[in-house]
């Protein structure tokens, strides 16, 4: 399975951490809400691997994101062996289904406005639990996506050993 999604840079910034210098913020255009945006915390090696470039010019462009799924290999307790991710493999955080219904009493009849968002969340490895403080990986994603009903039925059906191996790439 293969996903493609395009999000647009809406922060590109330097951090003092020695070991992931820059941070980059991605927005999903396809939707209005940016509750949970994207963020990537990224070294020099990991730009130039995919390509990016290392400017401030840089809000405002688009990238686009391959989500390739793969399946890990299970160890012999029936676990997924971590040990073969590489920097671009993702977790499956979460993935879920919501629906939305806001009354349209302005109408007449009175109606309502129904919105279903699947939201499926991906997270690099490490990063600690989000309660104790630890410091972060380099590369580190974490990564909100929108998708479709089609796609969500597919990330759905899934295996639960499954990660993603992503690729970034500037729109032209």
């Amino acid at each position: 399975m293969e996903l493609v999604k395009e999000l647009g840079i809406s922060e590109f910034t330097g951090t003092r951490a020695t070991n992931a210098p820059y941070k980059m913020v991605l927005e999903d255009l396809s939707s209005y809400r940016h509750d949970d945006d994207s963020i990537l915390n990224l070294d020099v090696e990991t730009i130039v691997r995919h390509s990016l470039q290392m400017s401030f010019a840089l809000i405002g462009r688009i990238v686009v994101c391959t989500f390739t799924a793969k399946e890990l290999p299970l160890e012999e307790n029936g676990t997924p062996s971590l040990q073969k991710l590489t920097d671009d493999d993702l977790l499956i955080e979460s993935l879920n289904k919501n629906e939305h219904q806001s009354p349209q009493i302005h109408w007449i009849p009175p109606s309502h406005h129904k919105e279903m968002n699947m939201i499926l969340k991906l997270k690099s490895p490490g990063g600690g639990d989000g309660i104790h403080p630890s410091p972060l990986p380099c590369p580190f994603y974490r990564l909100t996506l929108n998708l479709i009903e089609e796609e969500y039925e597919t990330c759905k059906n899934l295996p639960p050993q499954t990660v993603f191996s992503v690729g970034f790439k500037l729109k032209d």
